[in-house]
């Protein structure tokens, strides 16, 4: 099992390409805070910290964030809003979910034949 400071950075890296500031704008937690966590000198993040990830991004799954356990995003996020596990995430409504995500995943499998 992961550390929650794992998963913090998992999330940086995941969603917001490993840029401290954004995340740490985004979640609503000094960027220096949010270095302390992704660079372990903290041993975990405050629990307000944690409530502030979590209603600022609502398609992570507590269980996750928390425990370790489970998928990063909820199920009924992945399903029924097209959100994908890439760097690349954004999420919409409509048809054209399945097709975009086949468009975005071939594209990083063509982006990962060029490394």
């Amino acid at each position: 099992m992961t550390k929650i400071n794992e998963r913090f950075i998992l999330i940086l890296n995941t969603f917001f390409r490993k840029n401290v500031s954004e995340m740490a704008r985004k979640i609503g937690i000094p960027q220096t805070t949010l270095n302390n966590i992704v660079a372990n000198r903290l041993n975990s993040p405050s629990a307000e910290n944690i409530e502030r990830l979590l209603l600022s991004m609502p398609n992570i799954n507590s269980e996750w964030l928390l425990k370790g356990e489970g998928e990063m995003l909820k199920n009924d996020d992945k399903e029924q809003s097209g959100i994908i596990n890439s760097p690349y995430s954004f999420q919409l409504n409509g048809n054209g979910n399945k097709r975009i995500n086949q468009v975005i995943a071939n594209s990083e499998t063509l982006m990962s034949f060029d490394k």
